[in-house]
């Protein structure tokens, strides 16, 4: 102890007050490269979680067949203008056939596949015109009147609008 005291006799110590703030300053580069290895810790650890739930959800994905045949359920197509004809129901499809029109004659189904699309009807209109009867039947019956409207039309309504000529004295009619 005597040579310690001897070695450290002649260093002198100055005492000091401490002046309430410290002294330390960190760097700026120290702080930034410490963010960057969070950061970087951050994102390793979200990829090993990512490569963790994928390596438990293939599995399950790669189990599903996939049928191979698959026959899914023929759907009808909707009509454009459907139209019934003693039972036989007529109608444009959206990809431009006409069904319902097998079982007629050529040169019938030529005219009303033509009336269908063009929805013009290529009958001369004095023959629409009928006679001087009240109706296109052959003597009118008593109680008949004379339809106004249709008349010579494609009427393309399921519920068309009939007018007709009024009789005395009827309070309803039944179409």
């Amino acid at each position: 102890m005597r040579r310690a005291r001897a070695r450290f006799a002649g260093i002198s110590v100055q005492p000091s007050i401490p002046s309430g703030h410290s002294t330390f300053r960190p760097d700026g580069r120290l702080l930034a490269i410490g963010l960057a290895m969070l950061l970087l810790g951050a994102v390793f650890w979200l990829k090993i979680d990512l490569a963790r739930c994928r390596s438990r959800i293939e599995p399950e994905v790669a189990s599903v067949e996939t049928p191979q045949n698959l026959q899914l359920p023929e759907v009808a197509e909707e009509p454009l203008l459907p139209l019934r004809d003693n039972g036989v129901r007529i109608a444009p499809t959206r990809s431009g056939d006409i069904e319902g029109l097998s079982n007629s004659r050529p040169r019938m189904r030529e005219l009303l596949e033509l009336a269908i699309r063009t929805r013009t009807i290529g009958i001369a209109s004095a023959e629409l015109s009928g006679k001087s009867a009240a109706l296109m039947g052959d003597q009118p019956e008593p109680g008949t009147f004379r339809l106004i409207s249709p008349v010579g039309r494609i009427v393309e309504s399921v519920r068309p609008a009939f007018r007709w000529q009024s009789m005395t004295g009827v309070v309803g009619y039944t179409v």
